[in-house]
C-alpha cells in the first residue's frame, strides 16, 4: 500500500509537470513569422533566440526595427482607407523598407495583403524556394509584411493549441490508471462475459507496460513534440 501511494505521488509529479510544460509549448503569446515564432516579451517586443521584432509607434504610423536571420533591417507601415478591391472601402496599408522596397494592399478579411485583383502579395513576388542541407530561406518582406500588420492590429497569436494539453493529459491518466489497477482497465466493460476473471502475472505485466506506453504518448502529445499549430 505505502508502494502503490509513493507512486501515485510520483505520476501526480509527472502530470502536473505535463501540464505546466505543455501549457508553456503551446499558449504563449507571440507571433508566426513563417515557420518561426516569436515570443511575445511585452507589448511592443516579440523575440526567438536571435531573431526579434520591435513596433515603435507614432501619431498615425508605426515603425519597427527588424532582425530576422541575422539580417537587420527596418520598417514603417502606414494605414489608410481606400475602394481599390471590388470597389468596396477596405483598409491599406503601405510598409516601406529600409531597403527601399515598397509593399502596399488592402488589407482583406484580417489575414494578408492583396492587390486590387485580391490576389495575396505573397504569392506575387515569391518564387519556390527549396532548401537544401538545411539552408536558411530569407524571409521575404512580403511575409514580413503580412506578420507586421497584424502585430501593429495586435493579432496575437498562440504557439499550439490547448487540446494538446488537454487530450495529452487524459492519456497520459488513461495509462497510470492502466498501471495502477491492470486487471481492473483490461477487463473494463467485459468482465460480465466471464465467471472467474483474472489475469496472470505475465497479464498484468503486458498491461501494465501498455500503461508506461500510454503515458509516454500522451506526454509527446501535451509537449506538441510535432509542432503542430
Amino acid at each position: 500500500m505505502q508502494m502503490k501511494k509513493k507512486t501515485v505521488g510520483i505520476m501526480v509529479g509527472f502530470l502536473a509537470l505535463l501540464l505546466v510544460i505543455g501549457c508553456w509549448r503551446n499558449l504563449r503569446p507571440g507571433i508566426f513569422v513563417g515557420d518561426k515564432f516569436l515570443v511575445k516579451k511585452s507589448e511592443e517586443y516579440f523575440k526567438s533566440g536571435d531573431d526579434e521584432i520591435r513596433m515603435i509607434k507614432g501619431d498615425g504610423f508605426t515603425n519597427f526595427q527588424i532582425v530576422m536571420d541575422g539580417e537587420e533591417k527596418t520598417a514603417g507601415l502606414v494605414w489608410s482607407r481606400n475602394d481599390r478591391m471590388y470597389g468596396i472601402e477596405h483598409d491599406y496599408a503601405e510598409i516601406t523598407f529600409s531597403d527601399g522596397t515598397v509593399i502596399a494592399g488592402t488589407w482583406f478579411t484580417n489575414m494578408m495583403l492583396v492587390n486590387d485583383k485580391g490576389t495575396p502579395l505573397i504569392l506575387l513576388n515569391n518564387p519556390i524556394v527549396i532548401s537544401i542541407n538545411d539552408e536558411v530561406v530569407p524571409i521575404s518582406n512580403e511575409t514580413l509584411s503580412n506578420v507586421l500588420c497584424r502585430l501593429d492590429l495586435g493579432m496575437i497569436e498562440r504557439n499550439g493549441s490547448g487540446a494538446f494539453v488537454v487530450v495529452g493529459a487524459l492519456v497520459y491518466v488513461l495509462g497510470a490508471v492502466t498501471i495502477l489497477y491492470p486487471e481492473t482497465m483490461h477487463f473494463l466493460g467485459s468482465r460480465w462475459r466471464y465467471r472467474n476473471a483474472e489475469l496472470s502475472e505475465d497479464g498484468k505485466m503486458m498491461e501494465q507496460f501498455g500503461g508506461v506506453i500510454c503515458m509516454i504518448f500522451g506526454f509527446l502529445v501535451a509537449m506538441n513534440v510535432t509542432g503542430v499549430r
